[in-house]
């Protein structure tokens, strides 16, 4: 994870991390679901969050499962498995 931070000022890092945690809560990195990921969108945005608030912890889980790809560590995004 830290790799994935690397070059990101200390705010980013900051709201990128709260961001992730928020998502997993209680879940392991590799359970999560798209499903998942749209649910956690909407709760947001049921708890009355700003739209770029929304947008911004999205950017952030977006940017931590796509680095991977990006960076060959692995072939594709984990909800596109079987796909």
């Amino acid at each position: 994870m830290l790799t994935w931070l690397e070059g990101k000022a200390d705010n980013r890092r900051r709201a990128y991390t709260r961001a992730l945690q928020e998502l997993l809560a209680d879940r392991r990195l590799s359970d999560v679901e798209l499903l998942d990921v749209a649910a956690w969108k909407e709760d947001m945005e049921c708890r009355g969050l700003a739209d770029a608030t929304v947008a911004q912890r999205l950017s952030a889980i977006s940017s931590y499962y796509t680095y991977p790809v990006q960076h060959g560590i692995y072939g594709m995004l984990p909800w596109c498995r079987g796909a």
